[in-house]
């Protein structure tokens, strides 16, 4: 026969249950590392943009490609996502990577030093 129940038990009882499970310690850090966001940043640094310019340049690349294409096709055709990448360019890389506005939109740790980077559009590639 189970025990009498009473409020103290039923307290006890109820407390355990709602409590989160333990997580294994650093589970927590590498569910953070594996974040889309995270993944996201990575391919902010490739372009050594600074957060509040990428976020302007994601928003334009996404106009672009609304206004002009269709994700489902660029996905779809290597060809057309290389021009489509070269229409963005020529339309907006000065912004960003231009003499100009390097400063204003750039990581600093990659303007100076040995590998400063591109500068748009001297070190354009055909």
């Amino acid at each position: 026969m189970p025990p009498p129940s009473t409020p103290k038990t039923r307290k006890k009882i109820s407390d355990t249950a709602t409590q989160e499970p333990e997580t294994p310690k650093g589970l927590s850090k590498l569910v953070i590392e594996l974040s889309t966001k995270s993944k996201l940043d990575e391919f902010r640094c490739f372009f050594d943009l600074k957060p509040g310019p990428w976020d302007k340049l994601r928003g334009q690349l996404n106009n672009h490609v609304q206004s002009n294409y269709s994700w489902t096709s660029l996905k779809d055709d290597k060809t057309l996502r290389h021009f489509c990448a070269e229409e963005f360019l020529e339309e907006y890389a000065v912004t960003y990577w231009g003499d100009g506005n390097r400063e204003k939109n750039l990581i600093e740790d990659r303007l100076y030093g040995e590998d400063s980077g591109c500068k748009y559009p001297d070190d354009e590639t055909p």
